[in-house]
């Protein structure tokens, strides 16, 4: 079906945007440039020491990039199966 189509092509994208800018450089400059909620944020702006922030980067780093495997795990699944039951 188209609908298996769409979302997997949206998924792969998902995936791809966000593998290209989970890079540690570009988290830290939008958690400086940032001043809010959420735990990592938190994290980051509570830590009173280099190390503690870099473990805070590190820590967001390596969650975006869980979140961009599994969006291209799904997207590549959602693909295979539109491809399986054919384009309608």
């Amino acid at each position: 079906m188209l609908f298996d189509w769409v979302i997997g092509l949206i998924l792969l994208a998902m995936g791809v945007f966000y593998l290209v800018t989970s890079g540690e450089e570009r988290i830290r400059q939008v958690l400086e440039q940032n001043r809010g909620q959420g735990k990592q944020q938190q994290a980051f702006d509570n830590a009173r020491t280099e190390t503690e922030r870099e473990e805070a980067v590190k820590s967001l780093v390596k969650r975006t990039r869980v979140i961009a495997v599994l969006a291209l795990v799904i997207g590549i699944a959602f693909v295979i199966y539109a491809v399986s039951n054919g384009f309608h």
